[in-house]
């Protein structure tokens, strides 16, 4: 019994739509800490390289909330770094294909860590379900 208690408790493993809000809110507020981060180490990364502490948060969000919370911190940081990160600063859109390549790649990515992230989700609940049936 404790090692149930003990995997519900770190992995999450009872699901509602209750804690959806949470996962999604968390989710976005990780990625726009992290774009906060990058932007503030502007000066440090070069500007080529907009995406890279941003798989971090992706990751996080996938392996605490799942794929549908990967997935908007991926369009999060996505929109955010377009804005904030990517010259022309301030602006909206990909302004060469190596940009757009670059989007494109961490986009996968993104997919690729959700995925994994919704895999563990899954194999998580299914071994506290597994714990509590055993006598």
């Amino acid at each position: 019994m404790n090692e149930s208690f003990f995997l519900s408790r770190f992995f999450g493993g009872t699901e509602s739509r209750q804690n959806a809000p949470y996962r999604y809110g968390a989710a976005i507020l990780l990625s726009l800490a992290f774009i906060a981060l990058r932007w503030l180490m502007g000066r440090v990364i070069d500007d080529g390289q907009p995406y890279v502490i941003l798989f971090i948060p992706v990751a996080l969000s996938a392996l605490y909330g799942g794929f549908g919370p990967g997935l908007v911190s991926v369009l999060t940081t996505i929109a955010f770094a377009d804005y904030f990160l990517i010259p022309p600063l301030y602006t909206i859109g990909l302004p060469d294909t190596k940009v757009v390549v670059a989007t494109l790649l961490f986009s996968i990515a993104g997919l690729v860590i959700s995925a994994l992230g919704e895999a563990r989700r899954v194999a998580s609940r299914q071994t506290v379900g597994a714990l509590r049936v055993r006598p």
